[in-house]
């Protein structure tokens, strides 16, 4: 027991420290970007005007805080950070943000082990791994300061809340309560969709267990000051006709956003909304549960759906804001993945498959036929090969539960002993695929870089610059959609950055 101790720490601990180096790499190797030129300087309007004064003190950073409440949203909270990580070299920000990005990996981590009492050696280098392949737009939500801390620091909030509620909402302590009331207010200050899925989560957690109600009013009321501070701001109005130049969508415009959003997410996530399916099933399978206990057990899943829909009701066309909801997936999915490495046994596996089986890899491979058509089509080559080596593997998975649930003997211990090494197969493609991201990133930065000096230059001898289209984008972890803005916009604050 002591060596498979030493063995897990020791893991965890390469993990971690593989994790923050590759980052750190990450993160110095990506400049400031768009957004990040703009809040270099006093808000005042969205483009420059040559009469912009840089930043240097706390009380330029409130008067932009101020202007920015009035005239373009209410995410405050992220700006003020934002701008407060603009202020000194970006070093700070590159080894903060490599930290928030291991303490996300870590968060998970807990949320899932609240569902197990086993020991997962890799369950930790598995949710890294998991992180650095499917979060969405990871350059952006990940790597560019201006998105950093509006999509990934408020996502790691999100889910110190929720595994703060899942762990504490029962406690006598009322010191455990008012730190859950804080993570709330703030988790719920963060943007337009954190404090509606934290009072989805909250009620789902009341109604599937009485005796967490009273502990969990006060948070829940907590919801309602943070989501008035980013939903009630004067600039957002503004900034829907100014920048996004268009009118509010009628309900028909929503609903087929929340469609377009859908089809988007089956085509990156779809395996993920299967698996959940899966558990849920098996679930109800098992325990013969009440609908009000599935609710409280799946909580988390029914909270990123309500987020995912929210983003696309509100019409944003935009992938960025999605990076939340995907990350509450995430930490259902492997929670419920412990859970089920340590309740299932091989007679409730057998059961399962033998009434699911046909269903399931019907399922399966319509999945892949789905993606092969639907991405092919659309000529979207690299993620379809992305999509289907995961449905590949996921059918694997399921085959190879399926014959260790029925065709446990002696004619089929070959073939499940081969299928034992899918996990070494999914991690070998799975770092080969990170590997490839990567080298298309360092080339797209190369490539920014010599775009960037060639329009200092052409800004400097007053010609026009053009717009900046990244290669290969669907595959790296360089920043595509905040690099790929508006040249009227980039080209006013790089003129005021660079040469004024």
């Amino acid at each position: 027991m002591e060596i498979l101790s030493k063995k897990r720490t020791l893991i965890r601990f390469i993990a971690i420290a593989a994790v923050s180096v590759y980052m750190l790499i990450l993160n110095f190797r990506c400049g400031y970007l768009s957004d990040d030129y703009h809040f270099k300087f006093v808000w005042r309007d969205f483009n420059a005007y040559g009469t912009e004064n840089r930043i240097d003190s706390l009380g330029e950073i409130l008067l932009s805080m101020k202007n920015y409440y009035m005239m373009s949203g209410g995410r405050v909270l992220c700006h003020f950070i934002a701008y407060v990580l603009l202020v000194p070299e970006k070093w700070l920000f590159n080894i903060l943000n490599t930290a928030v990005f291991v303490m996300m990996g870590l968060v998970i981590e807990g949320i899932a082990k609240l569902k197990t009492h086993k020991q997962h050696n890799w369950l930790l280098p598995m949710i890294y791994i998991s992180m650095l392949l499917f979060l969405p737009c990871f350059g952006d939500n990940v790597l560019w300061l201006s998105g950093a801390v509006n999509y990934l620091w408020p996502t790691v909030l999100m889910l110190c809340t929720i595994l703060m509620t899942e762990k504490y909402s029962k406690a006598s302590s009322r010191l455990k309560i008012a730190e859950i009331s804080l993570l709330v207010l703030f988790s719920a200050m963060t943007n337009e969709i954190s404090g509606g899925m934290l009072i989805i989560f909250i009620l789902l957690k009341m109604i599937s267990d009485k005796g967490c109600i009273k502990n969990l009013a006060v948070p829940l009321l907590c919801t309602l000051p943070g989501m008035a501070v980013v939903l009630l701001a004067p600039g957002n109005a503004n900034r829907r006709i100014v920048i996004e130049r268009k009118a509010e969508l009628g309900l028909g415009g929503r609903i087929i956003n929340v469609f377009n959003f859908a089809d988007k997410l089956m085509d990156s996530y779809g395996i993920l909304i299967f698996a959940a399916v899966l558990f849920i099933l098996y679930t109800i399978y098992t325990n013969k549960s009440k609908l009000t206990e599935i609710c409280g057990e799946y909580a988390w899943l029914v909270t990123a759906a309500a987020g995912y829909c929210a983003i696309g009701l509100s019409g944003v066309g935009l992938l960025r804001p999605t990076f939340m909801p995907i990350g509450v997936l995430f930490a259902g999915i492997f929670g419920c993945a412990a859970e089920f490495t340590e309740k299932a046994t091989p007679e409730s596996v057998r059961g399962f498959f033998e009434k699911m089986s046909g269903l399931i890899i019907a399922a399966s491979l319509l999945y892949m036929f789905y993606v092969i058509i639907h991405e092919l089509l659309l000529e979207k080559e690299a993620d379809a090969f992305k999509i289907m080596c995961i449905s590949v593997i996921s059918l694997m998975f399921l085959l190879t539960a399926y014959i260790k649930g029925k065709f446990i003997t002696q004619k089929y211990s070959e073939l499940s002993g081969i299928l034992k090494k899918t996990p070494i197969i999914v991690l070998m493609i799975s770092l080969g695929f990170i590997l490839l991201k990567t080298n298309n990133a360092m080339y797209n930065y190369r490539e920014y870089d010599i775009w960037l000096d060639e329009s200092v230059k052409n800004l400097k001898a007053g010609r026009e610059i053009v717009e900046y289209v990244p290669m290969n984008h669907d595959i790296s972890f360089f920043p595509k959609e905040s690099s790929s803005v508006p040249n009227e916009y980039i080209k006013s604050w790089l003129y005021q950055y660079y040469i004024l």
